[in-house]
């Protein structure tokens, strides 16, 4: 029996024991049966729906993997800074505009921040990633807000420092992520 055909199985099963049948028997359980209560019922119905998606999809647990994120020479001149200092996240939510359509993992604003660190441009200080005077220099500016929390705002010259060394960025990402798996 393939893994398909035992998924068929254990959904006929589920979905049994959610309908009150006894999947041995084929006989209605007990009223008083465990499987009766309706938060169990809803539960098993829950599983008989993901098992039906699983059958759905060829056996295959969860969807397909993303392919790596990748940027075109055409998506990449459409990467204009802001007029001003930005954070991480207006810089992110612009490049994945320009490539929502390429069906790949989403960009994240983390890879800008670990190539910095890496670069010397952006610190460590307890869990906050702070401007060094290196990072100062090229248009990183950290400030502390209500609550000590910072945030870290980019200058035009940076964010365009950054869409000029997004390849290195997205390398950067997937090196590390290839050696973190190793």
């Amino acid at each position: 029996m393939t893994n398909l055909e035992k998924t068929k199985y254990a959904k006929l099963y589920v979905q049994k024991l959610a309908n009150g049948v006894n999947p041995l028997t084929n006989q209605p359980v007990n009223p008083n049966d465990i499987v009766r209560n309706e938060h169990i019922q809803n539960c098993l119905n829950y599983v008989a729906d993901i098992l039906q998606q699983v059958i759905e999809n060829n056996g295959k647990i969860g969807a397909d993997k993303k392919e790596n994120f990748y940027i075109t020479d055409n998506q990449r001149s459409c990467l204009f800074t802001k007029d001003k200092s930005c954070q991480i996240g207006a810089i992110t939510t612009k490049i994945n505009s320009v490539t929502r359509d390429n069906e790949t993992d989403r960009f994240v604003g983390s890879w800008i921040t670990d190539w910095l660190l890496n670069l010397g441009m952006l610190e460590l200080k307890g869990k906050k990633r702070v401007a060094t005077q290196k990072g100062n220099m090229f248009g990183i500016m950290t400030q502390t807000k209500q609550y000590e929390r910072t945030e870290n705002l980019y200058s035009p010259e940076m964010q365009s420092f950054i869409f000029d060394n997004i390849d290195s960025i997205i390398n950067y990402h997937y090196d590390e992520e290839k050696n973190y798996n190793d």
